[in-house]
């Protein structure tokens, strides 16, 4: 399993666990690729709040508290927000990953699957 399914996995979890709430923003189209855990993070941590939001998984008033709640999820509660990433992924394979989150049925989103744009990153 890639970094990005459990940390993402692991994120959106305790954002529905925690009924954090959001409203709707942008998707990855023109992301550059991520220099570190942490960016990619708030990458992830967007598309996952906002396919939520979409979803009906998550509410709208608050989508800040949607968002850092994934971001302390995913990688602030372990203190490798800071490190790099090394994966030898493109910018475009990480875009292609992050606009997937937009097109990702609410059943899979709500079961914990990542977008099979995703997988293996």
């Amino acid at each position: 399993m890639g970094w990005i399914k459990a940390s993402a996995m692991l994120a959106f979890g305790l954002v529905l666990a925690n009924g954090c709430v959001g409203d709707s923003g942008a998707s990855g189209g023109g992301l550059s690729l991520p220099e570190d855990i942490g960016e990619a993070c708030s990458d992830l941590g967007s598309a996952l709040c906002d396919r939520g939001i979409e979803c009906g998984l998550i509410g709208v008033a608050d989508r800040l508290s949607c968002e850092n709640a994934a971001f302390r999820a995913c990688c602030a509660d372990d203190g490798v927000c800071g490190a790099d990433i090394d994966d030898g992924i493109t910018s475009s394979e990480w875009n292609r990953c992050i606009d997937g989150f937009a097109s990702e049925s609410c059943q899979d989103i709500d079961n914990g699957n990542l977008p099979s744009e995703c997988i293996g990153i």
